[in-house]
């Protein structure tokens, strides 16, 4: 959807200091549509005049904004004064979201005479989808390779999702000494509060909006190992599929299993699931592994509550939200000791390292680790109430959405009193 400024919940303050949060995509689900939305309502409630200004958004996520939702084109229009002049003053901060790349995008970050924060999210290697579709990867990798022009258009600071990404991001401007940029680590504001009871972060597993449905279904005494998102190259569904049908045949007369693939596809990836059914198959899993698409958030509500545990295989991560979601819902985990994922994880669950693999293959979890893993969880109450207590105060420590404000804000400021 492209569309001019439209109404939304709330005015945003027009005396304060302004901010444009910049965006190729505005939508909902989507991680870093929560971001946006999250830092627009914070810097809003902290008498910053704010506005979002995105290529393309989505009716779902402007209506759920709570400041004003503009098309990008807005910034460097002559025809609209008001947009084009909101972010002409060094005064104003621009805080440009950064997933994948946008030629325009890019062209007003160089046209801005304003304070610029980068808000690097990742951009996944082009490699994990090299082999099934060549438009996905050479987007990629623009996004990859231009990220020195992006620091090189004036960006102030650099504030990262994780130290991964600050990692990531000076190995990929290493070769240009000249754009070097203070780097700071804020965790992503999330959805959270919206999967847990309305109004109450803290106490884990809540009673919102719950499909019951799912709840019934799930709720037959099998071991419920779930795994949150999209169903992407990078997400290590091989290696997983692979784990399961061992842990299932390990776990043979003692507990069934059922694995569930909680994410939406991409039509462009149809060699990809090919790859991933024929694995199921092969392995006869058809009844045993359910590829449920993102669902509604009541859905995602019942799989949380149903799952004994979260899976987390992927092979590259710029922050992992679900690790997050997992903790809250007091949810033990297993996962991939790959990016930045041990750095999200912490002490909420148990890591497995990469399969060997040579120097021209991506790594991915060790299949016959994972399957080990799952299975001593699964065995061992002891070891799984600890690690379940674990997530649930790693998440109240670091990861409320009041949490992340507190370093958000601590961010802001600093970059405010530079100018």
């Amino acid at each position: 959807m492209r569309a001019t400024e439209r109404s939304v919940k709330n005015s945003t303050p027009t005396t304060g200091r302004p901010v444009g949060l910049l965006c190729a995509r505005l939508q909902l689900p989507d991680a870093t549509g929560y971001d946006v939305l999250h830092q627009a309502g914070v810097l809003a409630s902290a008498g910053y005049s704010v506005r979002i200004f995105a290529e393309s958004f989505s009716p779902a996520a402007a209506a759920e904004s709570s400041v004003p939702v503009s098309d990008l084109r807005e910034l460097l229009s002559a025809g609209t004064e008001e947009s084009s002049h909101f972010l002409s003053s060094p005064q104003s901060i621009a805080i440009y979201h950064y997933a994948v790349y946008s030629s325009a995008l890019l062209s007003v970050l160089q046209q801005l005479r304003c304070r610029k924060v980068l808000r690097y999210h990742n951009v996944t290697p082009p490699e994990f989808f090299e082999p099934y579709d060549r438009g996905i990867s050479a987007l990629l990798r623009a996004g990859r390779e231009l990220l020195p022009a992006h620091l090189a258009a004036g960006v102030d600071l650099v504030l990262g999702a994780s130290s991964e990404n600050l990692r990531d991001l000076e190995r990929l401007t290493a070769a240009d000494a000249g754009v070097r940029v203070p780097g700071r680590v804020g965790a992503p504001f999330h959805r959270v509060p919206e999967l847990l009871e309305p109004g109450d972060e803290s106490k884990g597993r809540g009673a919102g909006d719950v499909d019951p449905t799912w709840l019934r279904q799930l709720g037959d005494g099998t071991a419920n190992l779930l795994t949150v998102g999209r169903l992407a190259p990078n997400k290590g569904y091989a290696a997983l599929l692979r784990a399961f049908a061992l842990l299932v045949d390990r776990m043979s007369g003692t507990r069934d299993c059922r694995l569930i693939l909680a994410g939406g596809p991409d039509a462009r990836l149809h060699r990809y699931y090919a790859e991933l059914r024929a694995i199921i198959e092969s392995a006869g899993l058809e009844s045993r592994v359910w590829i449920v698409g993102s669902g509604t958030l009541a859905e995602l509500r019942a799989l949380y509550q149903s799952a004994d545990l979260l899976l987390a295989p992927s092979e590259h991560e710029g922050f992992c939200l679900p690790l997050v979601e997992a903790m809250a819902h007091g949810l033990p985990i297993v996962a991939h000791a790959a990016a930045a994922i041990p750095e999200t994880l912490g002490d909420a669950g148990l890591l497995v390292e990469s399969s060997p693999t040579d120097a021209h293959t991506q790594a991915f979890a060790d299949p016959v680790a994972l399957a080990l893993s799952c299975q001593k969880l699964l065995s061992d109450s002891q070891l799984y109430r600890k690690l379940a207590a674990n997530g649930r105060a790693r998440y109240a420590a670091r990861f409320t959405n009041d949490a992340i404000a507190a370093g958000f804000h601590d961010s802001i400021a600093a970059l405010a009193e530079l100018a």
